[in-house]
């Protein structure tokens, strides 16, 4: 394993290396609780990799100044070109869904079914299918052009250069709010961003298929509504899908 892991290392392939040895573990503890064998101890990560980097906190947008992003996308459509109303869909659908950026900038109009998003599996960091829902009202956001990764951005430090974030920041700011509002929803705001289930044993997770549809839908609907009244979202959205 650690001959493999440096390959990846080298290629820097970092998320790959956590993904697997995540997944390996999972594996071990799943046949120590079905009792399939024991006595298997898997090495700490850091200890078969010492040099491999750590997790840094991605940056999340003070909530302060949600008010002030969606001022500037305004100011941006009503002063820009087409490509600015592009990018700024896209950003603003990023916001929305709590997606990570890369399932969102490649999606497609027929991935969304009814109010659903369903994103498939090779976009997805676990390698399983989400979904996501869209609240009736931003459904034509999901009908953009697709963009690249480097391009959003590097648009976002030429656009929003002033504001302290990053994309992946969104969703840390979608559960912090919703987490503050609806604290007894944690396992649905943790599918929300696709982070499957907390199980006391680890082995319900293989057995485990709810979805949290319903709460999904409460939750997306529910985060919606706090943009609209606390934020110009309005305005922006008539600018932007008329």
């Amino acid at each position: 394993m650690r001959d493999a892991f440096k390959k990846l290392q080298e290629q820097g392939k970092f998320g790959s290396i956590k993904a697997t040895y995540a997944f390996v573990r999972t594996i071990l503890k799943f046949g120590e609780n079905e009792q399939l064998f024991s006595g298997v101890h898997l090495p700490e990560l850091q200890n078969l990799l010492p040099g491999l980097k750590k997790c840094v906190p991605r940056k999340m947008l003070d909530p302060q100044l949600l008010p002030a992003l969606i001022n500037r996308m305004i100011d941006i459509c009503q002063n820009g070109k087409k490509q600015d109303h592009k990018n700024v869909k896209i950003i603003l659908l990023l916001l929305l869904t709590a997606c990570r950026a890369n399932e969102i900038i490649k999606v497609q109009p027929t991935e969304l079914v009814a109010n659903w998003l369903i994103i498939p599996p090779e976009r997805m960091k676990a390698k399983k299918e989400h979904r996501v829902y869209i609240p009736q009202q931003i459904l034509p956001l999901v009908n953009h052009e697709n963009t690249s990764l480097s391009q959003l951005n590097y648009y976002k430090k030429v656009k929003f250069a002033d504001f302290s974030f990053d994309f992946h920041g969104f969703r840390s700011l979608f559960l912090t709010i919703m987490f503050e509002k609806f604290p007894q929803m944690q396992d649905a705001l943790s599918a929300c961003l696709a982070h499957g289930k907390n199980h006391s044993n680890e082995a319900d997770r293989f057995y485990n298929r709810y979805q949290f549809d319903k709460e999904k839908e409460f939750l997306y609907c529910q985060w919606f509504k706090y943009l609209m009244i606390n934020t110009r979202l309005e305005h922006l959205l008539k600018i932007l899908l008329k």
